[in-house]
């Protein structure tokens, strides 16, 4: 069987096109093609269908849909081949092929090879390998078919892999001194892409060497006019540099000799001297106080958004639940991570206290600190996207995004470079192709809880009453945010000791969730996170949180609600998406979870006449006075 997803959606079976024509089962089975060998969860699937509004028999629906697909993929073939291709598994579904069946991992493979043989300095066998490459796209992926969140991204990865690719390849062809031959290709290309500064440079060059100077400054007016038509943008530094080179016939743009041997491949790049921004923008806050624990979340990031071999930006996400310090470790990464990004370091907030920043006004903010002046900034969001992904194709920069609550919110404002890396501090779990990896940011041990009071205190274990200092810790949940405004309340109250605040923290619970003035708090958070559910899911969680059990089933969740169990498990899971409320994952209760809400956060969310809850204390401390 032979997946074709380079152009419109094929499947092919002994030559035989099978593909489904019904919209929905064809993107379905799109999805699952793209996940090969991986399996899919249900909801994810849903997702993809239905994005925010599915319907109330969306399950039953894409059981169908799947039993359709089977009937497809599986005709004339034996029973073991059946259950072999499309498989039901645990949460979800999984399509089985070989790698090679995918024309995309064929592509990837080919572009991956001619790459290293661009390294190792065999340039004209990298420009015919290149060129096979390429040859096995038909148009645009996904070109006959619906694509939702997911196939739309994994579009745009497949594309920049596609421009990548063809960079290569030209470069390689110019490499070769095949300049004249390239002219009539790369003016299709600019065509098609007509403010792509980069594929213009390669034309204006081309021009130049194949003795038509004219022609390649006509085109550096042409690309300028496009630019400030389309985006209210002036060519990029590179490209004015271009532009006076050729005026002055710059000895520097003749042909670059061709070397052989390991490393020669460097030189067929068309080098254009770019310079350093001239403000290169620096906007990440300061790393704030000593970071306890997190080394391994830390190397997780780390690893991931520097490294090298990559063909699109690099994505990373941190997760965690209120209070758990997650942006703390993304500002103590990003800062880790600031010199290897040349080209500087963005940072936006996109959760202020007066509601979520519009992306609009982000992208007007970075494109300002890349250089963009008022008047040359376009006013829709479109246009400011398309301005932004202009002006960090070529670049090395770092941006962090804090505070996301929506996958929406990430769509107009990811890099286009593969030289940028971008790190998400979410509140919510963020499905989307671009990423690379979720770190969750787990609540610190009572070691580290306890390294975190000394450190914060300044005192040494030897001046803290370690009984009262662990029964703290526990009752803070491990959580850094709360563990931090103890701490401060006792800076204030030095005459408070361990003992007298583990003992009023006992009988006064809320001092946990609401610290002293101006000091960030888990209420605080939390009424952040509640902000950003939809306004059923968070009256639901405003249900909840009275109710007075710490654990409650879906058939329970849905008395309380007054919901069928479709309904209140729909809201149930949004919650615990924010991380307002926790799975029980030690046994189901009639085939559904079992929930809860942690007592911090109901405490945090629960209205001052609703009696305090119990906060978890050590055994060991329960009688400590």
């Amino acid at each position: 069987m032979q997946v074709r997803i380079l152009g419109p959606f094929e499947i092919m079976r002994d030559d035989v096109l099978v593909t489904p024509s019904a919209p929905k089962p064809r993107q379905i089975l799109a999805l699952l093609a793209v996940c090969n060998n991986s399996v899919v969860r249900a909801d994810q699937i849903i997702e993809e269908l239905w994005e925010d509004r599915p319907p109330l028999s969306a399950t039953t629906t894409l059981q169908t849909y799947i039993y359709q697909l089977r009937k497809v993929l599986h005709s004339g073939c034996g029973p073991a081949e059946n259950s072999a291709m499309l498989r039901t598994c645990p949460g979800g579904y999984l399509l089985s092929l070989p790698s090679d069946a995918l024309d995309s991992y064929r592509f990837e493979r080919l572009a991956e090879q001619g790459r290293a043989e661009m390294e190792a300095g065999k340039v004209e066998v990298a420009a015919s390998t290149l060129r096979r490459a390429l040859q096995l796209w038909r148009g645009r992926a996904f070109s006959d078919t619906w694509v939702g969140p997911i196939l739309q991204a994994e579009t745009v990865r497949l594309e920049e892999a596609r421009k990548t690719a063809l960079v290569q390849r030209i470069d390689a062809e110019m490499a070769l001194g095949r300049h004249q031959e390239l002219i009539g290709e790369l003016s299709g290309v600019v065509a098609e892409q007509p403010t792509h500064e980069g594929f213009w440079a390669k034309l204006m060059l081309a021009l130049y060497r194949s003795g038509r100077r004219a022609d390649a400054l006509h085109g550096f007016q042409q690309v300028r006019n496009t630019l400030a038509d389309e985006l209210g943008l002036e060519p990029s530094q590179e490209l004015q540099q271009l532009h006076r080179e050729i005026l002055a016939a710059d000895p520097a743009l003749a042909v670059p000799a061709l070397r052989s041997g390991p490393g020669a491949g460097h030189v067929t790049s068309v080098q254009i001297r770019r310079p350093e921004l001239p403000d290169r923008p620096d906007q990440l806050p300061p790393p704030g106080a000593h970071l306890i624990g997190r080394e391994a979340e830390q190397e997780i990031l780390i690893r991931v958004l520097s490294s090298q071999r990559r063909d699109a930006p690099a994505v990373a996400v941190v997760l965690g639940a209120p209070g758990s310090g997650k942006t703390a470790l993304a500002t103590r990464v990003a800062c880790r991570l600031r010199d290897a990004h040349s080209d500087g370091a963005l940072y936006a907030n996109l959760g202020q206290e007066g509601g979520p920043v519009s992306t609009g006004d982000v992208l007007g903010q970075f494109l300002q600190a890349l250089g963009a002046t008022l008047d040359r900034i376009p006013d829709s969001l479109d246009g400011r996207a398309r301005a932004f992904r202009g002006m960090t194709a070529d670049r090395r920069l770092l941006i962090v995004l804090d505070d996301v609550t929506h996958r929406k919110q990430l769509l107009g404002l990811l890099p286009s470079g593969a030289g940028c890396s971008v790190l998400v501090v979410a509140r919510r779990r963020i499905a989307h192709a671009s990423v690379g990896v979720t770190v969750n940011v787990p609540p610190l041990s009572t070691a580290q809880g306890m390294d975190l009071l000394t450190t914060t205190l300044n005192r040494k274990l030897s001046g803290i009453d370690e009984l009262a200092g662990r029964e703290i810790v526990t009752m803070c949940a491990g959580l850094p945010l709360v563990l931090r405004s103890v701490a401060t309340r006792m800076q204030v109250r030095p005459h408070w000791g361990t003992r007298f605040l583990a003992g009023r923290l006992r009988t006064e619970p809320r001092l946990l969730v609401n610290g002293p003035d101006g000091e960030p708090t888990l209420t605080r958070s939390v009424s952040r996170s509640r902000g950003a559910l939809r306004p059923a899911a968070d009256q639901a969680f405003e249900r909840l949180v009275e109710v007075p059990t710490p654990v409650f089933s879906l058939d329970e969740a849905a008395r309380v609600l007054g919901l069928d169990e479709a309904a209140a498990e729909a809201l149930l899971e949004e919650a615990v998406e924010f991380q307002l409320v926790v799975v029980e994952t030690t046994g189901l209760a009639n085939g559904h979870f079992r929930y809860a809400v942690p007592p911090l956060i109901q405490l945090a969310a629960a209205p001052a006449w609703l009696p305090d809850v119990e906060v978890p204390t050590p055994r060991l401390c329960l009688d400590f006075v």
